[in-house]
């Protein structure tokens, strides 16, 4: 597959563009060392949904923290919005996407995050001028693994479906991309390292964006 044939790439942002997964599985502990507390070597694991009110309720009682459940829920959500950002993006990322756009290739950003989340990390990282459109599922209450949202980014730009490549680290969101006629990309993720294989399986292509840049590189 030769990617400079086609017009269109939309990126997920959580763990294909920013190396952020391991940030959501040890954010308790981060968060109770914030909280000037020492956490306990197994906190992690303990803690699967981290902004819930039970969690908050947890952490309280385990670690003494000061405020009512709804008080701390607030107080963890909005840490987590704050430290998302100094996450750190993955190895050259940032400059394929720098060379796609002198490539004159229309670029797109379609995360399941809260704009709450990846629009600091943007503008963090100055990519924002890059792309032509950044949208949250979440925040629009759609859903990327069923393909709405998908769909909803492709009508809103009058995408070429057979012009369009979706880059994810989700098998999910990558099978249905390929249901909908869009050619896929499977970043690869540790994260998702026991799904590889069928990652691969709904793929086109299956690389790093640091491979993904050195081959179109080679080739623009």
């Amino acid at each position: 597959m030769n990617f400079l044939d086609f017009d269109n790439f939309i990126f997920d942002f959580d763990g294909t563009i920013m190396d952020s997964m391991p940030y959501w599985v040890t954010r308790p502990s981060a968060y109770i060392r914030y909280k000037n507390r020492i956490p306990k070597p197994d906190l992690d694991k303990q803690i699967y949904f981290f902004e819930t009110l039970e969690t908050a309720e947890f952490l309280i009682k385990e670690y003494g923290l000061e405020g009512t459940k709804e008080e701390i829920y607030l107080d963890m959500e909005n840490w987590v919005y704050e430290e998302y950002k100094y996450n750190n993006v993955k190895k050259n990322s940032i400059e394929l996407i720098k060379l796609l756009k002198s490539l004159n290739k229309k670029l797109f950003i379609l995360s399941a995050s809260v704009y709450e989340i990846i629009d600091p990390a943007i503008d963090y990282n100055h990519m924002r001028e890059y792309f032509v459109d950044v949208y949250s599922a979440s925040s629009n209450k759609i859903s990327k693994e069923n393909g709405d949202a998908i769909k909803y980014l492709i009508k809103k730009h009058n995408l070429d479906k057979s012009k369009t490549i979706l880059l994810d680290d989700s098998p999910r969101v990558l099978e249905v991309a390929k249901e909908l006629g869009l050619k896929t990309i499977g970043v690869k993720e540790d994260f998702y390292k026991a799904e590889e294989q069928k990652i691969k399986e709904v793929s086109d292509a299956y690389l790093s964006l640091d491979e993904l840049y050195e081959t179109i590189k080679e080739t623009a």
